[in-house]
Formats: structure tokens, sequence, C-alpha cells
């Protein structure tokens, strides 16, 4: 017997965060907060002897999470084609801003830096968070923050 088969979700019948709602503003507001605490952070260890430890256990984290969200994202039940293809440039993004505070290689840095003060802010103001897999927290906690960690991240 041949089943009928179940109709394709689009890529617009994925719930969406809303822009220009409450929670986009409570966003951009902790966004803004975040920033100014990393780099109040940054500049408190910069020269100092645990420098090259905080910045070495930061690249681990975002590289452990990083990875994890591929994993996840990878993971037949929740992969979409639609929703990982075009390469976005969050994903090469992680593992450069990762490896680049791990080594301290000055060109990932450099590189991350400026893709993050020039790229970021229209992910912020006009965000596309598309929740096409579970949990949805996951999805929108790992948005902002990396955006949030990107900006301020060059510290050297």
């Amino acid at each position: 017997m041949i089943r009928p088969r179940k109709p394709r979700v689009s890529s617009t019948d994925y719930p969406r965060m809303q822009q220009w709602t409450a929670l986009h503003a409570l966003m951009l507001g902790i966004t803004v907060v975040a920033c100014g605490v990393f780099i109040v952070a940054a500049r408190r260890i910069k020269g100092t002897s645990r420098e090259t430890f905080i910045r070495r256990m930061v690249g681990w984290a975002l590289l452990v999470a990083g990875t994890a969200w591929t994993v996840i994202s990878l993971d037949p039940k929740q992969f979409d084609i639609r929703e990982s293809l075009p390469l976005h440039l969050c994903d090469v993004l992680r593992p450069i801003l990762a490896l680049g505070l791990i080594t301290g290689n000055e060109h990932a840095l450099t590189l991350t830096y400026f893709w993050g003060i020039i790229l970021n802010p229209q992910a912020i103001i006009t965000p596309d968070i598309i929740y096409y897999f579970s949990p949805h927290w996951l999805r929108f906690g790992t948005y902002w923050f990396s955006i949030s960690w990107r900006l301020p991240c060059r510290w050297r």
C-alpha cells in the first residue's frame, strides 16, 4: 500500500521571531549590556597573567558550543537543507573566532573583528531567527549570545 506523502513544510511555515516586538527590544538591550560587560571584562584582564588563560578558555567554550550547535542542527530529525544551505556566515565565523582565541592568531581575530563590526549590526537590528528545530530556546539563545560575543571579541 502506498502511503500519501506528507505536505512539505516551507521555510515560511516555521515559527519566527518577529522584528520590532517587545522581545526584540529586550534582546537588543541585553545585547548592548552584554557587549559592555564583555568589553569591561576584557579590558580588566588585558596585560595580566590571566589574559591568555581566559582567552583560551573562552575560545574552547565557543568551539565546543559551535560544534554542538552544528551536530544538533545536522541531526536527521532536525535537518532542513533549506535552512542549512547556503552556508551562513555565522557557520564560518564560529570556528574561526574560537581558533583565533585559542591560538592567538591575529589574522583570525582581525577577520572576525571586522566581520563582527560590519555584519553583526545587521543581524541584531533585523534578526531572522527561524525556529526550524527544537528546542526553540536553544536556537534563540545561541543566536543572541554568539552575536553579542563576536562584537567585542578582539581585546588584544
